[in-house]
């Protein structure tokens, strides 16, 4: 681990572009414990488990008190940041035990809906995690996506919900809200490894 770490993580709370790069350079400084948990979430797609764990380490480095006196140092914050993947990897593995009986993604077919609903019409039906709203790095990254591909993501990562429940809020089809996320997940792995490649070349 850098020996900046507390820096790096205070860098990345800010609201500017350079707490985006930190958030960036943090993102891809734990990628090989984010791979490790990965591998091991077998019973999740690679996609979903990659971006489920990048949305809970935005989080936790968003939300981390670095006024307390036991996160002062690098060692201590990173084993705090370490401890928290390991329970959101633990919480993610529990739900995809949950859900194994599940149909596959890839057994849908049809054609996704791109019309929906009105403006607005999502945050009527539903109400977002307030530490996700006020994350400018997540809106970036969502950024990329069409209005319905970030709602899903949102959906599905932040407020938990399984694929029939989100084409129920979405009035569409559950081969169509698949299809969506499918090729929003393929947008966020590209964004995400375009921007770790341009800080890299810095």
């Amino acid at each position: 681990m850098s020996d900046l770490l507390v820096k790096k993580v205070r860098e990345a709370q800010r609201t500017d572009r350079t707490g985006q790069d930190a958030m960036l350079c943090l993102l891809s400084q734990f990628r090989p414990l984010m791979k490790t948990y990965i591998r091991r979430l077998h019973l999740v797609s690679a996609e979903d488990a990659e971006a489920s764990l990048t949305l809970h380490f935005i989080q936790i480095i968003r939300s981390v008190d670095l006024n307390r006196d036991t996160l002062h140092q690098d060692n201590r914050l990173a084993g705090y940041i370490i401890k928290s993947m390991h329970n959101a990897y633990i919480q993610l593995s529990k739900a995809a035990d949950k859900s194994r009986f599940c149909i596959p993604i890839s057994n849908y077919t049809g054609a996704d809906d791109e019309n929906g609903g009105p403006p607005g019409w999502l945050e009527s039906k539903m109400s977002y995690e307030p530490a996700f709203d006020a994350n400018i790095v997540l809106e970036d990254l969502l950024g990329v996506l069409t209005k319905r591909e970030a709602d899903i993501i949102r959906c599905h990562f932040i407020s938990g919900y399984g694929t029939r429940r989100i084409a129920r809020i979405l009035s569409v089809s559950e081969s169509a809200v698949s299809k969506s996320k499918r090729r929003a997940l393929e947008k966020l792995k590209a964004y995400i490894t375009e921007q770790d490649k341009a800080l890299k070349n810095t």
